[in-house]
């Protein structure tokens, strides 16, 4: 009937599928660990789906996970594009021992000059950075450091005991220094 013939001309853009990887805080058990995609694609991220250990466990962007035991897992996401592309990408970690930071100041109060022996008794630790007063940078990296208070206040120790999987812990202690007593 019609024996006309027609063109139609269309341009097509094929948007190249997205890569990605992870990064992550220390991974450590009883603490956040914050796991950031980053992707690499020229189509924005319209949904992230997150995994571990193949269950599915949330669809933020940025996801943030708690374990409460040390031992091996696998983490996946998998972003969809606004125009239908996907990228996925799954990984091993492994949750380490997270150090249980705890110590005893021997004696915690007494009168200036007091002579304090801080007792470590951490666990799961490896190094340890100690801090004797609030409001200045004294401090040690022994395991069971002395240190002199010699103004009369109440000063709070803190001590940071970290592991080798940069997994740390805080613990503090308040010490009591009084005004010698006079005979």
């Amino acid at each position: 009937d019609n024996l006309c013939e027609s063109v139609v001309n269309k341009s097509l853009q094929i948007f190249p599928t997205p890569t990605v990887s992870i990064a992550h805080t220390a991974l450590c058990n009883n603490q956040d660990i914050r796991f950031t995609p980053i992707v690499n694609s020229i189509d924005p991220v319209a949904q992230y789906t997150w995994s571990v250990n193949n269950v599915p466990s949330g669809q933020e962007e940025e996801f943030v996970r708690r374990f409460t035991t040390p031992g091996s897992r696998s983490i996946a996401v998998q972003v969809n594009t606004l125009n239908g592309c996907q990228g996925r990408v799954e990984r091993p970690f492994d949750i380490a021992q997270s150090p249980i930071a705890a110590f005893e100041p021997l004696p915690s109060q007494g009168a200036r000059p007091l002579r304090v022996q801080f007792d470590n008794t951490s666990q799961f630790a490896d190094t340890y950075r100690w801090f004797f007063r609030e409001s200045a940078a004294q401090g040690s990296t022994a395991v069971n450091p002395e240190f002199i208070y010699t103004d009369e206040a109440t000063e709070r120790a803190m001590l940071i005991a970290e592991n080798a999987a940069g997994c740390a812990d805080t613990a503090y202690a308040f010490i009591e220094i009084m005004k010698p007593l006079l005979d």
